[in-house]
């Protein structure tokens, strides 16, 4: 490597020491505001420099260096942008100055020459950043208002209802300026000291900032949804639907500006319609699952019932049995009692008539007889069997 490119390198090095540095300083002073930190494209040449030089033996990047660039990293995509700068490329000296000293008071802004990284889409980035910001400030002169940049940028930020601001920094015809500019005040840097117009440029970003802010993110949530092709994953949920329909409606009825879209109402009223539908399918499904357990508890109490019918009809069934069992028991012994009875009759009539003939072997003829008589049956109730002998 020639001496010339290393010299050249090393100045390119000194120089982007000293640039990070007075902003960490700056950083530093203001107590770390976060308007700050290091965005975009400067974020990105910022990394570059520090993972190129991390390890230089000689005056290598400080603490300070490494902490703004580390803050920046972790903040990025979370910082809320309050302003907007567009501005013509001639005014670039004065844009500049008034972004700094916004971020001086802790305010976050777009300005091109710090959000926009190398290699991408330019014009793509300046809608990205019109849309993530609250306040479109324009820097008015005769290039601005005369650059088709600038008027793209004006048209883009007037069809999403932003809230201009125009800052006028040289004398321009009013007729020249778009509606947009036209029908809105201007605040006076030509022929008004910068420290005397400044304050009321901050009272003008701090009006309502609530109500604009609100305006961004639904503008943001908005433009998501669309470019999702309408999606309902994209709609707000229930309480952050319920803030936006009162925000609307209070903008609406107070006349606020900025006015809401076209797009936020859709947006809204389509987040409504399906919140309203989510808690239909909610109440269907719930009603489903009652059904569905309620019939499930009716089958179980008839699958008991039935049971509980089955073991009673089993219990009479062996009921049935045992009394017919206990019936045949009672029969079988009422048969055997009779058998005895009968039998001990019968035992008796034989001896009653062995009695009578031994009488009447012995001439006692009349005993003979009534010993026999009275082993006969006695009348029609008595069971006593009649055995001929």
């Amino acid at each position: 490597m020639s001496e010339s490119t290393v010299l050249k390198l090393e100045h390119e090095y000194y120089k982007q020491h000293k640039v990070l540095l007075v902003r960490a300083l700056k950083w530093q002073d203001e107590n770390y505001k976060s308007s700050f930190l290091l965005r975009g494209h400067n974020l990105d040449n910022a990394k570059t420099w520090l993972r190129l030089n991390d390890k230089r033996d000689l005056h290598p990047p400080l603490a300070l260096h490494n902490k703004l660039i580390g803050e920046s990293e972790a903040a990025k995509g979370q910082l809320d942008t309050e302003v907007f700068i567009s501005y013509s490329r001639k005014d670039s000296d004065f844009a500049r100055y008034l972004n700094t000293q916004l971020q001086e008071i802790g305010k976050t802004t777009w300005f091109d020459q710090e959000s926009i990284s190398t290699g991408v889409n330019f014009e793509k980035e300046i809608y990205k950043g019109i849309d993530g910001s609250d306040n479109f400030v324009f820097v008015v002169s005769p290039d601005s208002v005369g650059s088709e940049y600038c008027e793209r940028e004006v048209k883009y930020a007037s069809e999403r209802n932003k809230r201009f601001i125009s800052v006028l920094h040289r004398e321009t015809e009013p007729t020249m300026m778009p509606e947009a500019l036209r029908v809105i005040n201007w605040i006076d840097f030509k022929d008004t000291a910068f420290d005397k117009s400044f304050p009321e440029l901050i009272q003008a970003i701090e009006l309502d900032r609530d109500h604009a802010h609100q305006h961004t993110v639904l503008q943001q949530r908005a433009g998501d949804w669309v470019e999702n092709d309408r999606s309902s994953d994209f709609l707000l949920n229930l309480t952050a639907c319920a803030n936006a329909e009162v925000w609307r409606d209070t903008a609406q009825k107070a006349d606020k500006q900025p006015a809401p879209t076209q797009l936020q109402q859709e947006f809204i009223q389509d987040s409504h319609w399906a919140i309203k539908a989510n808690k239909r399918r909610k109440v269907l499904v719930v009603l489903t699952v009652v059904s569905m357990i309620a019939a499930v508890i009716l089958a179980i109490f008839a699958f008991i019932q039935m049971n509980k019918a089955k073991t009673q009809t089993q219990v009479a069934e062996e009921a049935q049995k045992d009394a017919l069992a206990q019936k045949k028991k009672a029969e079988k012994s009422e048969k055997q009692a009779k058998e005895q009875t009968n039998e001990a009759l019968k035992n008796q009539s034989l001896f009653l008539s062995d009695l009578s003939r031994q009488q009447t072997e012995k001439e006692n003829i009349v005993k003979g007889i009534l010993l026999a008589l009275e082993g006969l049956p006695k009348n029609s109730s008595d069971k006593r069997p009649y055995v001929a002998k």
